[in-house]
């Protein structure tokens, strides 16, 4: 086992590949996290089609997350097991040799899009009541769906919880090694995020075949896995409805606890998710303002009625 302290917590890398992340303070690894998403095709057809999208960094949201420059590739053993296969041999130690520097350079600008494509990332948070979130993913307009991890049948690492620091430097690979660095550097960010109380699965790739790069031409023409990994229907848990999923235009109050919806907007995309719901029976809630600042949920059922476009909404 190789272990590290790095910004006060312990990253730990096992022989047989595993990787274990350990706070400064102890807390229960959820089994139960909460991903919230926009209100677009790629979302709809994630959850329709039952899939998590193991993300590239180069899609993030945070410019710096699992930022390049978080790892000083100050060991030129590595530097040369990482070029050799694309250098030749005898140009690489011409290259060690005039202009060293360089080449730490090349591997620090290219090393990260080359690794994910190994490895993806998938964000949860453990408060899905957090309003900040549910203004990024879409303005109020988007949806949530609360997972049970336990009946992810791929294979992940984590969940880890996010370390997050007000001040970052440059992480020693020649110190801490190629593993426990990229640990920290999918783990570590910058303080002003400790609000999204973000939790992360490390996702590898399928035995046999790379993920798809979506940085980079020669990167995205090599191919490979989509980074979508299906789950079964009891993974999902619950799926809540933002605040402004429907259009006040859409809605037609019937009584205290019902709703007539009308679709006017966007209809393909929220038939779909409805017609998900529906079917399958899965818990709802829909989003509510519940004060000045604050964010509640109310529980409903969701049938759809009259034709394709309607829905009735009953609180339960």
């Amino acid at each position: 086992m190789l272990e590290k302290n790095i910004y006060n917590w312990k990253y730990r890398f096992y022989s047989e590949g595993r990787f274990e992340i350990v706070p400064n303070e102890e807390y229960d690894k959820p089994t139960v996290l909460w991903k919230l998403y926009a209100l677009n095709k790629n979302s709809v057809d994630a959850v329709v089609s039952q899939y998590v999208y193991a993300t590239h960094p180069w899609q993030v949201n945070d410019l710096f997350d699992c930022n390049e420059d978080l790892l000083d590739f100050d060991d030129e053993e590595m530097i040369h097991h990482f070029l050799k296969d694309v250098i030749p041999e005898e140009e690489l130690n011409k290259k060690k040799k005039d202009n060293p520097n360089g080449l730490k350079i090349l591997v620090q600008r290219n090393f990260r899009e080359i690794l994910y494509k190994k490895w993806g990332i998938f964000s949860m948070t453990d408060n899905p009541n957090n309003v900040l979130l549910w203004s990024y993913y879409g303005n109020h307009k988007g949806f949530c769906i609360e997972f049970d991890l336990t009946q992810f049948p791929f294979e992940y690492y984590g969940p880890f919880p996010i370390n997050y620091q007000s001040e970052l430097n440059a992480l020693s690979i020649k110190d801490i090694g190629i593993h426990l660095g990229v640990l920290a550097q999918c783990n570590l960010k910058d303080k002003i995020w400790e609000h999204e109380n973000e939790w992360r699965l490390m996702i590898p790739k399928p035995k046999g075949e790379d993920m798809r790069s979506p940085a980079f031409k020669f990167l995205k023409d090599m191919g490979g896995h989509d980074r979508k990994f299906n789950y079964p229907l009891s993974a999902i848990r619950s799926i809540t409805l933002a605040n402004r999923f429907f259009e006040p235009d859409e809605i037609k109050e019937i009584s205290n606890s019902e709703l007539e919806i009308n679709l006017t907007e966007d209809i393909e995309l929220k038939a779909s998710l409805l017609d998900f719901i529906a079917a399958n029976k899965i818990p709802s809630f829909l989003g509510l303002k519940t004060g000045f600042t604050t964010l509640g949920f109310k529980k409903i059922s969701i049938n759809k009625i009259k034709g394709k476009d309607i829905y009735n909404i009953n609180a339960c």
